[in-house]
């Protein structure tokens, strides 16, 4: 049945009317801002990829899982904070999809499955066009570092997509996330930097090439041996890489508040995701900062219901261990 819809577009067309039918409403943009009702099109979307890549391998198709007598719950877990920046909507089409091809037989339902490259490829790309369904439009830079983890520079449209580096002093480097509290649309926001472009074309294009002039010598800078001049060099960056998103005009009158707060103790900081509120992230550079200091600011900022945690430069990647086989 899945298979006359050849591309993705018909598909995803195909999924928002099995959603909309499900949920006994007719298909408008509204839908857009149910999660409940967006996570499902999300699932349909790729069980159907997902048969036709196992029927282009089998003409007799067998999903044990889905043989009328299971029944299969799917439940999220998450110990952070969604729709401000953090890409949990990447984390979540990446989970999504590594789920539904196990389910599916795609791919081997085992007691540890060891994913390898070509298996990642293919989630990765998978997930990017569910995360399309989630914010309509997607770079495919968190779909990309949910699967593969690890550290990686990612590059819009270039080939490759992506370049992962290795952090000789990455331990040096801690991430200070600190939610805004301030909801936003990720779709939203993007537009609104596009009707900037289109204003004034000259002056974003000139703030997008130095910021990435900015990335690519903080990748430089985070393999220097000196420790001191890390924190040095990154602090420019950082506070340069933030006035260069206010003048884009995508910071938050909250975001900066929480950054000054955060330089009043020696950590630098910016605001992270496509902006208009969401996180702020700061970067502890083991040098220059106040550790009393920063705990005593994280207390008032959980008095004001503002969520904080510390975590590394490093992500782990797409994983699957099973405990019930």
């Amino acid at each position: 049945m899945f298979h006359s819809i050849s591309n993705k577009e018909s598909v995803m067309d195909y999924a928002w009317k099995l959603v909309s039918d499900l949920f006994d409403c007719a298909y408008h943009d509204s839908l857009h801002d149910s999660p409940i009702i967006v996570s499902t099109c999300v699932i349909v979307y790729l069980f159907i990829r997902a048969t036709q890549l196992r029927s282009d391998e089998c003409s007799n198709q067998q999903f044990p899982m889905f043989n009328g007598k299971n029944t299969i719950c799917i439940e999220i877990q998450s110990d952070m904070p969604s729709g401000c920046g953090l890409g949990s909507s990447g984390a979540f089409s990446v989970a999504a999809t590594a789920t539904i091809l196990l389910l599916t037989n795609n791919y081997p339902l085992v007691q540890v499955w060891d994913i390898d490259k070509i298996q990642r490829k293919l989630i990765s790309s998978l997930a990017r066009d569910a995360e399309c369904i989630i914010h309509g439009k997607s770079s495919g830079l968190d779909s990309t570092i949910c699967t593969y983890g690890g550290t990686i520079v990612f590059r819009k449209d270039q080939l490759p997509l992506f370049q992962e580096i290795n952090i000789s002093n990455f331990d040096t480097v801690k991430l200070l996330i600190v939610n805004t509290n301030i909801t936003r649309s990720t779709s939203l926001a993007v537009r609104k930097v596009y009707d900037k472009w289109k204003e004034d074309k000259t002056c974003v294009n000139s703030i997008f090439k130095e910021i990435g002039i900015i990335v690519d010598e903080v990748i430089d800078i985070l393999n220097q041996k000196d420790n001191c001049e890390i924190s040095r060099s990154l602090t420019r960056h950082i506070v340069r890489n933030q006035h260069l998103l206010e003048e884009l005009g995508v910071s938050h009158s909250i975001s900066n508040e929480i950054i000054e707060e955060l330089k009043l103790v020696g950590i630098p900081a910016k605001v992270t995701g496509a902006g208009f509120g969401g996180c702020v992230l700061g970067f502890i550079l083991g040098v220059d900062y106040d550790n009393s200091e920063l705990n005593d600011l994280i207390s008032r900022w959980h008095t004001r219901s503002l969520w904080a945690q510390v975590t590394s430069i490093e992500a782990t990647g797409v994983k699957y261990n099973s405990h019930f086989l």
